[in-house]
Protein backbone atom coordinates (compact mmCIF):
# COMPACT_ATOMS: atom_id res chain seq x y z
CA UNK A 1 0.00 0.00 0.00
CA UNK A 2 1.48 3.35 -1.06
CA UNK A 3 1.86 6.17 1.44
CA UNK A 4 -1.01 8.35 0.24
CA UNK A 5 -4.11 10.19 1.40
CA UNK A 6 -7.16 7.93 1.69
CA UNK A 7 -10.64 9.40 1.51
CA UNK A 8 -13.20 7.69 3.78
CA UNK A 9 -16.74 7.98 2.46
CA UNK A 10 -20.06 6.23 2.09
CA UNK A 11 -21.13 5.41 -1.45
CA UNK A 12 -23.70 8.22 -1.36
CA UNK A 13 -21.85 10.88 0.67
CA UNK A 14 -20.20 12.70 -2.26
CA UNK A 15 -23.04 12.36 -4.70
CA UNK A 16 -26.04 10.05 -4.82
CA UNK A 17 -24.17 6.90 -5.88
CA UNK A 18 -20.85 5.35 -6.85
CA UNK A 19 -20.88 6.81 -10.34
CA UNK A 20 -21.17 10.34 -8.93
CA UNK A 21 -18.53 9.55 -6.31
CA UNK A 22 -16.21 8.47 -9.13
CA UNK A 23 -16.89 11.78 -10.86
CA UNK A 24 -15.98 13.76 -7.74
CA UNK A 25 -12.76 11.80 -7.34
CA UNK A 26 -11.86 12.28 -11.00
CA UNK A 27 -12.85 15.93 -11.43
CA UNK A 28 -12.07 17.44 -8.04
CA UNK A 29 -9.71 15.18 -6.09
CA UNK A 30 -7.45 13.71 -8.74
CA UNK A 31 -3.85 14.05 -7.60
CA UNK A 32 -4.97 14.88 -4.06
CA UNK A 33 -6.48 11.56 -2.97
CA UNK A 34 -4.61 8.38 -3.84
CA UNK A 35 -6.96 5.87 -2.21
CA UNK A 36 -10.57 5.68 -1.12
CA UNK A 37 -12.25 3.64 1.60
CA UNK A 38 -15.83 3.18 0.46
CA UNK A 39 -17.81 2.18 3.53
CA UNK A 40 -20.08 -0.87 3.02
CA UNK A 41 -21.77 -0.66 -0.37
CA UNK A 42 -23.41 -4.09 -0.30
CA UNK A 43 -27.13 -4.79 0.24
CA UNK A 44 -27.70 -4.40 3.97
CA UNK A 45 -30.59 -4.62 6.41
CA UNK A 46 -29.29 -2.22 9.10
CA UNK A 47 -26.46 -0.13 10.57
CA UNK A 48 -25.71 1.90 7.44
CA UNK A 49 -24.32 -1.07 5.51
CA UNK A 50 -22.69 -2.95 8.38
CA UNK A 51 -25.34 -5.68 8.37
CA UNK A 52 -24.58 -7.11 4.90
CA UNK A 53 -27.05 -9.53 3.37
CA UNK A 54 -24.64 -10.60 0.65
CA UNK A 55 -21.29 -9.61 -0.85
CA UNK A 56 -21.66 -10.76 -4.44
CA UNK A 57 -23.43 -7.57 -5.56
CA UNK A 58 -23.50 -3.84 -4.91
CA UNK A 59 -26.64 -2.31 -3.43
CA UNK A 60 -28.55 -1.28 -6.59
CA UNK A 61 -29.18 2.14 -5.02
CA UNK A 62 -25.42 2.77 -5.29
CA UNK A 63 -24.65 1.13 -8.65
CA UNK A 64 -22.76 -2.05 -9.49
CA UNK A 65 -19.27 -3.54 -9.48
CA UNK A 66 -18.45 -1.84 -12.78
CA UNK A 67 -18.66 1.45 -10.89
CA UNK A 68 -16.26 0.05 -8.27
CA UNK A 69 -13.85 -1.14 -10.97
CA UNK A 70 -13.96 2.28 -12.63
CA UNK A 71 -12.92 3.95 -9.36
CA UNK A 72 -10.27 1.26 -8.77
CA UNK A 73 -8.60 2.12 -12.10
CA UNK A 74 -7.57 5.51 -10.70
CA UNK A 75 -7.52 4.94 -6.92
CA UNK A 76 -6.71 2.11 -4.55
CA UNK A 77 -10.05 1.03 -3.07
CA UNK A 78 -10.60 -0.37 0.43
CA UNK A 79 -13.55 -2.75 0.88
CA UNK A 80 -15.24 -3.61 4.18
CA UNK A 81 -15.68 -7.23 5.21
CA UNK A 82 -17.70 -7.82 8.36
CA UNK A 83 -15.79 -10.90 9.44
CA UNK A 84 -17.69 -11.19 12.73
CA UNK A 85 -21.27 -11.20 11.46
CA UNK A 86 -23.81 -11.17 8.65
CA UNK A 87 -27.37 -9.91 8.28
CA UNK A 88 -30.32 -11.72 9.83
CA UNK A 89 -31.89 -11.24 6.39
CA UNK A 90 -29.03 -12.92 4.54
CA UNK A 91 -30.02 -15.99 2.48
CA UNK A 92 -27.80 -18.09 4.78
CA UNK A 93 -29.56 -17.18 8.01
CA UNK A 94 -33.00 -17.24 6.43
CA UNK A 95 -32.33 -20.76 5.15
CA UNK A 96 -31.25 -21.75 8.66
CA UNK A 97 -34.47 -20.36 10.14
CA UNK A 98 -36.52 -22.20 7.54
CA UNK A 99 -34.80 -25.59 7.62
CA UNK A 100 -33.05 -25.62 11.00
CA UNK A 101 -30.90 -28.76 11.32
CA UNK A 102 -31.58 -29.70 7.68
CA UNK A 103 -30.02 -26.41 6.51
CA UNK A 104 -26.51 -26.55 5.01
CA UNK A 105 -25.84 -23.41 7.10
CA UNK A 106 -26.89 -24.90 10.46
CA UNK A 107 -23.29 -24.67 11.75
CA UNK A 108 -22.55 -21.25 10.26
CA UNK A 109 -23.89 -19.48 13.34
CA UNK A 110 -23.18 -19.84 17.07
CA UNK A 111 -26.00 -21.79 18.70
CA UNK A 112 -25.99 -21.43 22.47
CA UNK A 113 -27.07 -25.04 23.00
CA UNK A 114 -23.88 -26.21 21.26
CA UNK A 115 -21.46 -23.49 22.39
CA UNK A 116 -22.05 -23.51 26.15
CA UNK A 117 -21.58 -26.59 28.30
CA UNK A 118 -25.06 -27.21 29.63
CA UNK A 119 -26.67 -25.22 26.80
CA UNK A 120 -26.58 -21.78 28.44
CA UNK A 121 -23.95 -19.54 30.07
CA UNK A 122 -23.66 -19.13 33.81
CA UNK A 123 -23.76 -15.65 35.34
CA UNK A 124 -20.00 -15.78 35.81
CA UNK A 125 -19.45 -16.67 32.15
CA UNK A 126 -21.66 -13.79 31.01
CA UNK A 127 -19.76 -11.38 33.27
CA UNK A 128 -16.46 -12.38 31.64
CA UNK A 129 -17.64 -11.53 28.11
CA UNK A 130 -16.53 -8.23 26.59
CA UNK A 131 -20.09 -7.13 25.83
CA UNK A 132 -21.83 -4.40 23.87
CA UNK A 133 -25.02 -5.00 25.87
CA UNK A 134 -25.70 -5.32 29.62
CA UNK A 135 -26.69 -8.97 29.14
CA UNK A 136 -25.64 -12.13 27.36
CA UNK A 137 -24.96 -11.35 23.65
CA UNK A 138 -27.79 -13.33 22.08
CA UNK A 139 -31.18 -13.19 20.43
CA UNK A 140 -33.92 -15.81 20.61
CA UNK A 141 -35.00 -16.90 17.15
CA UNK A 142 -38.08 -18.86 16.11
CA UNK A 143 -37.69 -21.51 13.42
CA UNK A 144 -40.28 -22.39 10.81
CA UNK A 145 -41.28 -25.46 12.85
CA UNK A 146 -42.14 -23.23 15.83
CA UNK A 147 -39.16 -24.16 18.01
CA UNK A 148 -36.84 -21.50 19.44
CA UNK A 149 -33.12 -21.18 20.16
CA UNK A 150 -30.66 -18.60 21.43
CA UNK A 151 -28.14 -17.49 18.79
CA UNK A 152 -25.01 -15.39 19.43
CA UNK A 153 -25.53 -11.73 18.51
CA UNK A 154 -22.85 -9.24 19.60
CA UNK A 155 -24.32 -6.10 18.07
CA UNK A 156 -27.88 -5.37 16.90
CA UNK A 157 -30.52 -8.00 16.11
CA UNK A 158 -29.80 -7.67 12.40
CA UNK A 159 -26.14 -8.68 12.85
CA UNK A 160 -25.78 -12.41 13.51
CA UNK A 161 -22.33 -13.63 14.55
CA UNK A 162 -20.51 -16.22 12.43
CA UNK A 163 -19.11 -19.40 13.93
CA UNK A 164 -15.35 -19.40 13.31
CA UNK A 165 -15.18 -23.09 14.27
CA UNK A 166 -17.52 -23.96 11.41
CA UNK A 167 -16.16 -25.27 8.11
CA UNK A 168 -19.06 -23.69 6.23
CA UNK A 169 -18.38 -20.26 7.81
CA UNK A 170 -14.66 -20.48 6.99
CA UNK A 171 -15.51 -21.49 3.41
CA UNK A 172 -17.84 -18.48 3.16
CA UNK A 173 -15.10 -16.16 4.46
CA UNK A 174 -12.49 -17.45 2.01
CA UNK A 175 -14.76 -17.34 -1.03
CA UNK A 176 -15.97 -13.82 -0.14
CA UNK A 177 -12.41 -12.56 0.27
CA UNK A 178 -11.33 -14.05 -3.08
CA UNK A 179 -14.34 -12.44 -4.76
CA UNK A 180 -13.46 -9.04 -3.26
CA UNK A 181 -9.87 -9.35 -4.51
CA UNK A 182 -11.09 -10.17 -8.01
CA UNK A 183 -13.51 -7.24 -8.03
CA UNK A 184 -11.04 -4.48 -7.36
CA UNK A 185 -10.13 -4.40 -3.67
CA UNK A 186 -6.64 -3.13 -2.88
CA UNK A 187 -7.21 -3.33 0.89
CA UNK A 188 -9.83 -5.27 2.82
CA UNK A 189 -10.80 -3.86 6.19
CA UNK A 190 -11.83 -6.56 8.67
CA UNK A 191 -14.62 -4.90 10.62
CA UNK A 192 -15.16 -5.89 14.29
CA UNK A 193 -12.32 -8.38 13.94
CA UNK A 194 -11.57 -8.77 17.66
CA UNK A 195 -15.07 -10.16 18.32
CA UNK A 196 -14.81 -12.94 15.73
CA UNK A 197 -13.35 -15.75 17.86
CA UNK A 198 -15.33 -16.98 20.88
CA UNK A 199 -14.41 -19.48 23.60
CA UNK A 200 -16.33 -20.36 26.77
CA UNK A 201 -14.91 -18.94 30.01
CA UNK A 202 -13.09 -16.09 28.22
CA UNK A 203 -13.80 -12.47 27.31
CA UNK A 204 -14.59 -13.61 23.75
CA UNK A 205 -12.58 -10.60 22.58
CA UNK A 206 -9.21 -10.84 20.82
CA UNK A 207 -8.68 -14.44 21.88
CA UNK A 208 -5.12 -15.66 21.34
CA UNK A 209 -3.71 -17.65 19.61
CA UNK A 210 -6.90 -18.25 17.62
CA UNK A 211 -7.04 -14.63 16.43
CA UNK A 212 -3.60 -14.97 14.86
CA UNK A 213 -4.59 -18.22 13.17
CA UNK A 214 -7.65 -16.49 11.67
CA UNK A 215 -5.58 -13.52 10.49
CA UNK A 216 -3.00 -15.80 8.89
CA UNK A 217 -5.75 -17.82 7.21
CA UNK A 218 -7.22 -14.61 5.74
CA UNK A 219 -3.81 -13.31 4.66
CA UNK A 220 -3.13 -16.60 2.88
CA UNK A 221 -6.26 -16.04 0.76
CA UNK A 222 -5.56 -12.41 -0.27
CA UNK A 223 -1.76 -12.47 -0.57
CA UNK A 224 -1.64 -14.01 -4.09
CA UNK A 225 -3.73 -11.04 -5.28
CA UNK A 226 -1.39 -8.46 -3.73
CA UNK A 227 -4.21 -7.27 -1.46
CA UNK A 228 -3.57 -5.98 2.07
CA UNK A 229 -5.78 -6.60 5.11
CA UNK A 230 -6.55 -4.11 7.87
CA UNK A 231 -7.97 -5.58 11.11
CA UNK A 232 -10.24 -2.99 12.73
CA UNK A 233 -10.05 -3.15 16.52
CA UNK A 234 -11.32 -0.04 18.28
CA UNK A 235 -9.56 -0.72 21.55
CA UNK A 236 -6.48 0.01 23.65
CA UNK A 237 -3.44 1.10 21.63
CA UNK A 238 -1.36 -1.81 22.94
CA UNK A 239 -3.52 -4.17 20.87
CA UNK A 240 -2.66 -2.18 17.73
CA UNK A 241 1.02 -2.42 18.64
CA UNK A 242 0.74 -6.17 19.10
CA UNK A 243 -0.89 -6.61 15.68
CA UNK A 244 1.69 -4.35 14.02
CA UNK A 245 4.48 -6.40 15.59
CA UNK A 246 3.09 -9.38 13.64
CA UNK A 247 3.52 -7.45 10.38
CA UNK A 248 -0.13 -6.48 9.81
CA UNK A 249 -1.54 -3.03 9.07
CA UNK A 250 -3.38 -1.29 11.93
CA UNK A 251 -5.35 1.89 12.55
CA UNK A 252 -3.84 4.73 14.57
CA UNK A 253 -6.92 5.31 16.71
CA UNK A 254 -4.89 7.13 19.37
CA UNK A 255 -3.82 9.97 17.06
CA UNK A 256 -7.10 11.97 16.83
CA UNK A 257 -7.38 12.37 20.58
CA UNK A 258 -3.71 13.33 20.93
CA UNK A 259 -3.97 15.93 18.15
CA UNK A 260 -7.10 17.44 19.74
CA UNK A 261 -5.34 17.57 23.09
CA UNK A 262 -2.31 19.32 21.59
CA UNK A 263 -4.47 21.88 19.80
CA UNK A 264 -6.64 22.52 22.85
CA UNK A 265 -3.87 22.79 25.44
CA UNK A 266 -1.02 24.10 23.30
CA UNK A 267 1.14 21.28 24.68
CA UNK A 268 2.56 18.61 22.41
CA UNK A 269 4.60 16.37 24.72
CA UNK A 270 2.12 13.49 24.69
CA UNK A 271 1.69 13.73 20.91
CA UNK A 272 5.45 13.71 20.35
CA UNK A 273 5.84 10.73 22.68
CA UNK A 274 3.17 8.82 20.75
CA UNK A 275 4.78 9.61 17.40
CA UNK A 276 8.02 8.15 18.75
CA UNK A 277 6.49 4.85 19.91
CA UNK A 278 3.55 4.30 17.53
CA UNK A 279 3.60 1.54 14.88
CA UNK A 280 4.95 2.53 11.48
CA UNK A 281 2.78 0.14 9.47
CA UNK A 282 -0.47 1.91 10.17
CA UNK A 283 -3.30 3.98 8.73
CA UNK A 284 -3.30 7.36 10.44
CA UNK A 285 -6.69 9.00 10.83
CA UNK A 286 -8.13 12.11 12.42
CA UNK A 287 -11.67 10.70 12.60
CA UNK A 288 -13.66 7.57 11.80
CA UNK A 289 -17.31 6.71 11.25
CA UNK A 290 -17.24 5.31 14.83
CA UNK A 291 -16.00 8.57 16.32
CA UNK A 292 -12.91 9.14 18.46
CA UNK A 293 -12.07 6.47 21.02
CA UNK A 294 -10.98 7.32 24.56
CA UNK A 295 -10.27 3.86 26.01
CA UNK A 296 -6.53 4.50 26.33
CA UNK A 297 -6.60 8.03 27.79
CA UNK A 298 -5.24 6.88 31.15
CA UNK A 299 -2.04 5.42 29.69
CA UNK A 300 -1.49 8.15 27.10
CA UNK A 301 -2.12 11.18 29.34
CA UNK A 302 -1.88 9.90 32.91
CA UNK A 303 -4.46 9.83 35.69
CA UNK A 304 -4.69 13.63 35.79
CA UNK A 305 -6.55 13.48 32.46
CA UNK A 306 -9.39 11.39 33.91
CA UNK A 307 -12.57 13.12 35.06
CA UNK A 308 -14.63 11.23 37.62
CA UNK A 309 -17.77 13.10 36.63
CA UNK A 310 -18.98 15.75 34.23
CA UNK A 311 -22.12 17.85 34.40
CA UNK A 312 -24.11 17.98 31.15
CA UNK A 313 -26.59 20.85 31.08
CA UNK A 314 -28.12 20.28 27.68
CA UNK A 315 -28.05 18.10 24.57
CA UNK A 316 -28.31 19.93 21.23
CA UNK A 317 -29.09 17.82 18.16
CA UNK A 318 -28.42 19.46 14.80
CA UNK A 319 -30.19 18.04 11.75
CA UNK A 320 -30.57 19.13 8.10
CA UNK A 321 -33.60 21.34 7.48
CA UNK A 322 -36.57 19.41 6.10
CA UNK A 323 -39.15 21.53 4.28
CA UNK A 324 -41.83 18.91 5.02
CA UNK A 325 -41.14 18.56 8.74
CA UNK A 326 -43.09 20.28 11.51
CA UNK A 327 -40.81 22.04 13.99
CA UNK A 328 -41.49 23.44 17.46
CA UNK A 329 -40.55 27.05 16.77
CA UNK A 330 -41.34 28.42 20.24
CA UNK A 331 -39.64 25.74 22.31
CA UNK A 332 -42.71 24.76 24.30
CA UNK A 333 -41.97 21.06 24.06
CA UNK A 334 -39.83 19.90 26.98
CA UNK A 335 -37.78 17.19 25.28
CA UNK A 336 -35.16 15.22 27.23
CA UNK A 337 -32.37 12.76 26.42
CA UNK A 338 -31.58 9.83 28.71
CA UNK A 339 -27.87 9.54 29.57
CA UNK A 340 -27.02 6.70 31.96
CA UNK A 341 -30.53 6.88 33.38
CA UNK A 342 -30.45 10.67 33.87
CA UNK A 343 -32.88 12.91 31.97
CA UNK A 344 -31.05 15.84 30.36
CA UNK A 345 -32.91 18.69 28.59
CA UNK A 346 -32.48 18.44 24.83
CA UNK A 347 -33.43 20.38 21.75
CA UNK A 348 -33.36 19.54 18.04
CA UNK A 349 -32.39 22.42 15.78
CA UNK A 350 -32.81 22.23 11.99
CA UNK A 351 -30.00 23.95 10.13
CA UNK A 352 -29.19 25.04 6.58
CA UNK A 353 -25.88 25.92 4.89
CA UNK A 354 -24.84 29.46 5.70
CA UNK A 355 -26.51 29.68 9.10
CA UNK A 356 -24.39 30.88 12.03
CA UNK A 357 -24.27 27.73 14.15
CA UNK A 358 -22.29 29.40 16.93
CA UNK A 359 -25.01 32.02 17.45
CA UNK A 360 -27.78 29.43 17.24
CA UNK A 361 -26.16 27.19 19.84
CA UNK A 362 -25.40 30.17 22.09
CA UNK A 363 -29.05 31.29 22.05
CA UNK A 364 -30.19 27.75 22.85
CA UNK A 365 -27.74 27.57 25.77
CA UNK A 366 -28.84 30.96 27.15
CA UNK A 367 -32.48 29.96 26.88
CA UNK A 368 -31.74 26.72 28.76
CA UNK A 369 -29.93 28.67 31.51
CA UNK A 370 -32.89 31.03 31.83
CA UNK A 371 -35.21 28.06 32.25
CA UNK A 372 -33.04 26.64 35.01
CA UNK A 373 -33.30 30.05 36.75
CA UNK A 374 -37.09 29.97 36.53
CA UNK A 375 -37.68 32.09 33.43
CA UNK A 376 -39.24 30.26 30.46
CA UNK A 377 -39.17 32.67 27.53
CA UNK A 378 -41.47 30.49 25.40
CA UNK A 379 -44.15 30.32 28.11
CA UNK A 380 -43.76 34.04 28.83
CA UNK A 381 -44.23 34.87 25.13
CA UNK A 382 -47.27 32.61 24.98
CA UNK A 383 -48.72 34.23 28.13
CA UNK A 384 -48.26 37.75 26.76
CA UNK A 385 -49.80 36.80 23.41
CA UNK A 386 -52.79 35.24 25.18
CA UNK A 387 -53.25 38.40 27.27
CA UNK A 388 -52.92 40.59 24.19
CA UNK A 389 -55.53 38.71 22.19
CA UNK A 390 -57.81 38.46 25.22
CA UNK A 391 -57.60 42.24 25.65
CA UNK A 392 -58.35 42.78 21.95
CA UNK A 393 -61.31 40.45 22.20
CA UNK A 394 -62.68 42.32 25.27
CA UNK A 395 -62.25 45.67 23.54
CA UNK A 396 -64.12 44.40 20.48
CA UNK A 397 -66.91 43.06 22.70
CA UNK A 398 -67.15 46.44 24.47
CA UNK A 399 -67.29 48.28 21.17
CA UNK A 400 -70.12 46.05 20.02
CA UNK A 401 -72.09 46.82 23.21
CA UNK A 402 -71.51 50.58 22.78
CA UNK A 403 -72.72 50.48 19.18
CA UNK A 404 -75.79 48.58 20.24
Amino acid sequence: MDNTIMLITYADSLGKNLKELGGVLRDHLDGVVGAVHILPFFPSSADRGFAPMRYDMVDPAFGDFEDIRAIAQRHAVMFDFMVNHISAHSPYFEDFLKNKDASPYRDMFIRYKDFWPGGAPTEDQVDRIYKRKPRAPSITVTFADGTTEDIWCTFCEEQIDLNMNSAVARKFIRSTLRDMCEKGAAVIRLDAFAYAVKKPDTSCFFIEPEMWELLEDIEEVVKPYGVDILPEIHEHYTIQQKIADKGFWVYDFALPMLVLHALYTGKGEELVHWLNICPRRQFTTLDTHDGIGVVDVRQLFGMSAIKISQEIDMVINLEPWDDHAVYDRLGLEGAVTEILGVSVPSITIPVKPGRNLASIVEVAAINNRNRKMGHNAALELTRRMDEHFKKLSEEEDGADVYRT
